[in-house]
């Protein structure tokens, strides 16, 4: 995941990328803060299914703005947000090779 989508263009890619586990009310989350233009901003909340002291599923909420405003407002950090979905040239088209 901090290695991000290496087929998105320039434009999309962040300086760098980093994972903080933090509690928020009472469920470990998994927070990825990315620094674009100078700025580091919450842009993806990981929430965990644990099954037998395993995980057995992950939910990521990179395309959910209004949760990561949320989580972000709640936990007071800076935020980033705005896509619904994967940025493509047109939904479900794939970026050409470089």
């Amino acid at each position: 995941m901090v290695h991000g989508h290496a087929e998105w263009p320039a434009e999309f890619q962040a300086d760098s990328v980093r994972m903080e586990r933090v509690a928020f009310e009472g469920e470990p989350i998994l927070l990825s803060f990315a620094t674009r233009l100078g700025y580091e901003a919450l842009e993806v909340v990981f929430r965990f299914e644990e099954r037998d002291g395993r995980i057995a599923g992950i939910r990521a909420y990179g395309f959910c703005p209004e949760t990561v405003r949320a989580v972000g407002e709640a936990l007071g950090v800076r935020v980033r947000t705005g896509f619904y979905r994967a940025p493509t040239p047109a939904p479900g088209a794939p970026w050409p090779e470089p």
